[in-house]
Order: C-alpha cells, then sequence, then structure tokens
C-alpha cells in the first residue's frame, strides 16, 4: 500500500479535498468516484483496509468486510466497485460498502503473475474496467519485472486487447491491436481504444465474433481455431472467416493470412493433437500454425511428402495429419477434377498411395508406398512403443496393414483401425446432458448442461494448454469433442468447460472431507454427498436404495420412507431412530433427518438391512459393501 502515499498530497490537491484528521499511520488514499460514495485505503502499522466516506470525505468508516486488503486502487464501472488484492484476487460491490470476492475467472487468473507485491515491485498490473450498459471493456497492462531474466514468461496476453466481459465478468469477446491499449472508452454504441498515442473507434459488430466452435473447428495445444460464414461487405455470397481463442470463448479473428484465394476455398483439417492444418483444396498447399497466429506454407514439390506433381488443375485437395509421438502420420487424398471440360478428370496425387511419416520439423523419417489409397493411419500406443497402423483401400473393401518399424508390413484381417480407448472417465451424457467429475473423482459430478452424443461416438478431452516457453505451460481450460471410431471429431461441446469455474463449482457442491461408498468394488455417486455425525455415516436413502434396486415410497401419514423389494419391507420415520424391517422393528444407533431436501439413513443399518457386508476404509474415507455370499 505504500506506493499509494506517494500520490496523496498530488490527489487532494487537484481535486481541493481536506482530508479528514488521521493518526500519521492511517493516512488514507482518496480515490475520488463518480458512484454514490468515496472510497479510500487506511493503513495502519501493519495491515491496509478498505474505508468508505458517504459525506464526501468529512467521516470514513470501514467497508464490509473489513478484512479486503485492495492493491492497485480502486474502481467504480459505471454499474459497480471493483478492487484488485494481492495475487489473482479481486472484489466487486454494489454500493461500495458490502463487498463479494468475484469468482475465479481466467482472465483474472492471468493476472496473477504480475502482482505487484513480489520481486519488490517492480512488476506493472494495470487493468481499467468500464460498463457500457450491456457489458464490460477492460484494457490491462500488464508488464514483468524487467530483472527478471532468468525464467522468461512474457507480458500480459491482453496487452494488446480490449476485452468484453458481460456482467458476471466472464470473458465473451476480444479486439485485437497492434500494440499496448492505453485507454478506453464507450459512447453511443461506439467503442475506442488508445493505442499509441492514437485513438481507434470500432462497433460491435468488430468484437461480437459469437461463442462456441461451429461445425468446423481443430483443437491444438494453443487453443481453438474455427471456420465460420459471414456476410461479404463487399455484397454477394457468404465469405469464410477463421477466428481464434485461447480459451474457447474470446475468439480473435486470425489477420494476414498466407492463404491468398478465397477463404471458402480452404478447410480446416481435422484436430491433430498439436499443429493446426488448414488446407487449399484448389491448390493443395499447407499452411500449419502452432498458435493459431503465425502460419507457416508448405508449397507442394516434386520429390518431398506434399509432392501433387502430374495432377491437372484444377484439381481437389485433402490431407489427414495424425499426431504420431514426435511427429505426424500424413495421407493426402488429390485428385485432377477435368473442370468443366473434363480434361484430366480423377488423375491421382502421386502419393495418394503412400503413408508418410515427418518429424516436427517436416522432414520425412519414412513413408511406404502401399499401391492403394492410403483412407487413414494411426500409431495406438501414441508417444509410447506400439504399432503402426494403415487403413488401405482394397478391392473388396478396406483392410489394415500393421508394422513396428514403419518399413516391414503385414496384412491384418481388420477392416478399420484399431480402436481407440473409448470414453473418458471423467465426463459422462445422462439423458442428454453432459456431466463432469472433476479430477475423475469417482462418485460425485457436476452437470454441465446440455450435450447429445451422436451414436457411434465416445467422448474425448483435450486441454487447452498456452506455452510460455519450452519449460512451462499453462492449461486454460478442457474441450469435450464426440468421436466417432475411425478418430474423427464429429461434434464438440458448445462451450468451454472451464477447468477453475469447474473447480470451484465442485467444491461448492462437494466440500471436503469427501465420503464415499462403493458397492462391490463400483463407486456409488449420488446427488448429494453422505454426511458424518457422531462418527456415523449417513447417505440419501433414495440413492442407496435405488443403487440396490429398492422402490422407494413415502407414507405422509406416518412420516415414514418406505423401500421394498422382492417381498422385503424397510421403512424408516424420519427425524427418529424408529426403523422396520419387513415389520419387526429395529432401532438405529443414529437418527435419521432430513436435509438438502434429501432423507438421510445411517448407511451401516440401512445396507446391513438390505444383506450387505459393510467394512469401513478410513484411509479413503470409503465405506466398502459388498453383496453376501448366497
Amino acid at each position: 500500500m505504500k506506493r499509494f502515499l506517494s500520490v496523496l498530497l498530488a490527489l487532494a490537491l487537484s481535486v481541493g479535498l481536506s482530508l479528514p484528521a488521521l493518526a500519521a499511520e492511517e493516512t488514507v488514499d482518496i480515490r475520488v468516484q463518480e458512484g454514490p460514495v468515496w472510497l479510500g485505503v487506511r493503513e495502519d502499522a501493519d495491515d491496509s483496509f478498505l474505508v468508505y466516506s458517504a459525506d464526501q470525505g468529512k467521516t470514513w468508516k470501514a467497508a464490509e468486510p473489513e478484512e479486503v486488503y485492495p492493491y492497485g486502487g480502486v474502481q467504480y464501472t459505471g454499474r459497480d466497485y471493483i478492487l484488485f488484492s494481492a495475487g489473482s484476487t479481486a472484489y466487486t460491490s454494489l454500493d461500495g460498502i458490502h463487498w463479494e470476492a468475484l469468482p475465479g475467472r481466467d482472465w483474472l487468473e492471468e493476472t496473477a503473475r504480475f502482482d505487484p507485491t513480489l520481486n519488490g515491485g517492480l512488476y506493472t498490473r494495470e487493468i481499467g474496467l468500464l460498463w457500457t450498459g450491456s457489458e464490460y471493456i477492460m484494457r490491462q497492462k500488464l508488464l514483468e519485472d524487467p530483472r527478471d531474466t532468468a525464467v522468461h514468461y512474457g507480458d500480459g496476453l491482453r496487452n494488446h486487447m480490449v476485452t468484453f466481459l458481460d456482467e458476471n465478468y466472464e470473458v465473451i469477446g476480444v479486439k485485437v491491436f497492434d500494440g499496448q491499449v492505453d485507454a478506453i472508452g464507450y459512447e453511443n454504441g461506439v467503442y475506442s481504444a488508445t493505442v499509441g498515442g492514437e485513438t481507434h473507434t470500432f462497433s460491435r459488430s468488430d468484437w461480437d465474433l459469437g461463442q462456441g466452435f461451429g461445425d468446423n473447428y481443430a483443437v491444438g495445444e494453443a487453443g481453438v481455431l474455427r471456420k465460420v460464414y459471414v456476410d461479404n461487405p463487399e455484397g454477394g455470397s457468404l465469405i469464410a472467416r477463421f477466428d481464434f481463442a485461447m480459451d474457447g470463448r474470446s475468439w480473435v479473428t486470425v489477420e494476414n493470412t498466407p492463404w491468398t484465394t478465397s477463404p471458402e476455398m480452404v478447410s480446416i483439417l481435422p484436430s491433430s493433437g498439436k499443429d493446426f492444418f488448414v488446407c487449399n483444396t484448389y491448390s493443395g498447399e499447407i499452411y500449419t500454425s502452432s498458435d493459431g497466429f503465425t502460419w507457416t506454407t508448405h508449397t507442394p514439390v516434386t520429390g518431398t511428402w506434399h509432392s501433387i506433381e502430374g495432377v491437372s488443375s484444377p484439381l481437389r485437395a485433402n490431407y489427414t495429419f495424425r499426431r504420431a509421438g514426435s511427429g505426424y502420420l500424413v495421407c493426402q487424398n488429390v485428385f485432377g477434377t477435368g473442370g468443366m471440360y473434363g480434361a484430366g478428370g480423377d488423375t491421382q496425387g502421386p502419393r495418394n498411395h503412400v503413408l508418410t511419416f515427418v518429424d516436427e520439423n517436416w522432414n520425412e523419417i519414412w513413408s511406404h508406398d502401399f499401391g492403394a489409397q492410403v483412407l487413414d493411419a494411426m500409431r495406438l500406443d501414441g508417444e509410447r512403443d506400439g504399432a503402426w497402423y494403415a487403413l488401405v483401400e482394397g478391392a473388396d473393401g478396406a483392410a489394415v496393414w500393421t508394422s513396428e518399424d514403419g518399413a516391414e508390413w503385414t496384412l491384418t484381417e481388420l477392416t478399420a483401425l484399431p480402436e481407440a480407448p473409448q470414453g473418458d472417465p471423467r465426463f459422462q451424457v445422462r439423458d442428454g446432458r453432459l456431466w463432469a467429475s472433476f479430477y475423475g473423482d469417482p462418485a460425485y459430478w457436476v452437470d454441465c448442461g446440455e450435450y447429445e452424443l451422436p451414436e457411434g461416438c465416445h467422448l474425448e478431452v483435450r486441454p487447452l494448454v498456452h506455452s510460455w516457453d519450452e519449460t512451462y505451460g499453462e492449461a486454460m481450460g478442457l474441450v469435450v469433442e464426440a468421436v466417432d471410431g475411425q478418430g474423427y471429431v464429429y461434434t464438440a461441446l458448445t462451450r468451454l468447460l472451464d477447468q477453475g469455474a469447474l473447480s470451484m463449482e465442485f467444491n461448492a457442491l462437494f466440500p471436503t472431507p469427501r465420503y464415499y461408498v462403493t458397492l462391490d468394488g463400483e463407486y456409488l455417486s449420488f446427488d448429494t454427498m453422505p454426511l458424518a455425525q457422531n462418527d456415523r455415516i449417513l447417505v440419501p436413502l433414495r440413492g442407496i436404495a435405488e443403487a440396490l434396486d429398492f422402490t422407494v415410497t413415502w407414507d405422509q401419514t406416518s412420516n415414514r420412507a418406505v423401500c421394498t423389494k422382492d417381498g422385503t419391507q424397510i421403512a424408516v420415520e424420519i427425524g427418529t431412530a424408529n426403523a422396520w424391517v419387513d415389520g419387526e422393528a429395529r432401532p438405529q444407533d443414529v437418527a435419521s433427518l432430513a436435509q438438502q431436501n434429501r432423507t438421510y439413513v445411517p448407511l451401516r443399518f440401512f445396507s446391513e438391512a438390505f444383506g450387505l457386508n459393510v467394512d469401513w476404509d478410513g484411509g479413503h474415507n470409503t465405506a466398502v459393501l459388498t453383496t453376501a455370499a448366497e
């Protein structure tokens, strides 16, 4: 907070304020606001805390809660107040008096490494926010300590952006500029940004790029690339635009692309697992990028893995890149179309029959000519030692060849590539909704919304990672994809599952310590978590009963829950220890209870009444149920 003191006198003189009489160790840095109150920071010998004045600085009171420790001042956005504290912590308030911590946000986490309380305060962190009436616009100036040369991560991701946030401070769009954004503004539907002393204006259509992945996209290590069709500003038919997002929400239009033909003539190739690939379907050129912005052009030439020698123009080109270990398996499908006169139609590319493995620098490591169209390929075990597989067109249908070294290939009896491991234990689709278990928690799940898993597809999850250098990577989130048996992405979740937000939601629903129940080795999932009372575990009655195929009914007259199965009936009286098994009274050692709109019953009593054996694994907070041997 000491940096506030240096500007105190200048602030007071510039606005003509009379400072309240405070002890020397309780100096207040006054931040004059346009909101309903004035806000400041009071410092004593040990701490700094937020104060407010409702009478233009004559008297001051501590804001609630007092333990809000600001760093970087308080802003009035035009809608509310926001206060940035150390690390990636921020607080918001509608009245300047009552404050709440802002839940974790991607953009806020990005500011953590620029905390001015670190390294003697030589990091720079400036964040400016303005409410337009429908969204916030934000600028950032995040600069590293210039002395920090050992591990240099780079300056802030959004320094050259105006970032747009919804009313919950979630990113909904960005507008990118060529330099540091020093100021922002908004008036009558026109946005402005000052960059390098020059003010640029733009409209909502310049940044409102929509959300979701669309139908044509690829996921790489750096983020997501998508192709969307928009109106042609010069009139006529739609044209294609390419957008990139590091987080799956903040879409930036990719400018200065190397492809010079109409965008509708180029297509995004399927997700490779690392880099992005765009193909010019008319020329056969391939464009690659690791970050979505910087592109390399691979022009077809004679005698390389990318040769289309002898194919008449116009042509049609398509490629498949499959990540395999430290490189890519490449197959091509290039043929001449013959045009309107048909001359040279169906001319086949010289590499259509060849499977090639290239390293990350696009050097050919090995290749094999199968004498027929190579449809697809894979390495089953990824980066581990494993066999190579190629799907090749045959006279009687597709056939699969395999090799241990890429040189000697053997025909198998398979007609499709081996299936990759199906599904992902962190995600499930139930009744048209996607559920996620954070970090693979086996029993507790968060509802992520509607999701349709196409028939014949399984779920795969790709992390989005932004790499700052070769040794440091930061996971930005997850993308959930539906993938068919051949490895092609069929569809993707239309919104990103942010790991930070998912973590907070999960821990809010299922706080630690968490208790688990297994039945014959399988975890039971409950929509509310078991409770611990008086050294006993209580579980949701309906959850445990339905897991054991019992039907649960409610007798309101007697205030009893009744479970029945195959002539067996178990009843409990809510709020008491009274229970009955087939009409015989069997008091429990702890009372059942109603909580969170659920009826909870003692697990041991109920399990033994159902005929199960019960053990307790204290090391994993798990009740182990096993079916009694017949």
